[in-house]
């Protein structure tokens, strides 16, 4: 993908992502019967630092990427892995130290690479788990503002 491909896509990640999270304040329409939440106005606002949160650490982790200023080892053998399972290959990944392909159940149970392999089938790239753990973090706030707010 070109420069302005990948843009285009991180744009699209971002913009869905606000408008679930708006829809998930508001209502959902599902089969002809509604489901609707029903948040006071200052429960919904946790949704603005949690989306803007999104967005600006997302953008920021793809371009330290792209700089090569990660530091992480991890995220390639990690990457591999998942890519590695999606095509039949469960868990292997390449050893470094010159080992040859290596179950990587070997050393980490992580069988959550089941869960995000179907992810690159959309878009195979560590910019894609850049981008889902900035998203895990995120929503992470909306339960510790549940528990710590005043009832």
């Amino acid at each position: 993908m070109g420069t302005l491909e990948n843009y285009v896509y991180y744009l699209v990640v971002c913009v869905l992502t606000f408008l679930v999270s708006f829809l998930l304040g508001v209502k959902i329409m599902f089969l002809k019967s509604e489901l609707t939440f029903r948040f006071k106005v200052k429960d919904r606002l946790i949704l603005i630092p949690v989306v803007l949160y999104f967005i600006v650490f997302s953008f920021l982790s793809v371009l330290k990427y792209k700089a090569y200023n990660l530091g992480m080892l991890d995220l390639g053998r990690i990457d591999q892995t998942i890519w590695n399972t999606l095509q039949g290959r469960f868990f292997v990944f390449t050893y470094s130290l010159g080992l040859g392909n290596v179950c990587r159940l070997m050393a980490h149970t992580e069988f959550i690479y089941l869960l995000i392999a179907p992810l690159y089938l959309f878009y195979s790239d560590p910019k894609t788990l850049l981008i889902l753990q900035t998203l895990i973090i995120a929503l992470g706030a909306i339960p510790v503002y549940w528990l710590a707010r005043e009832k």
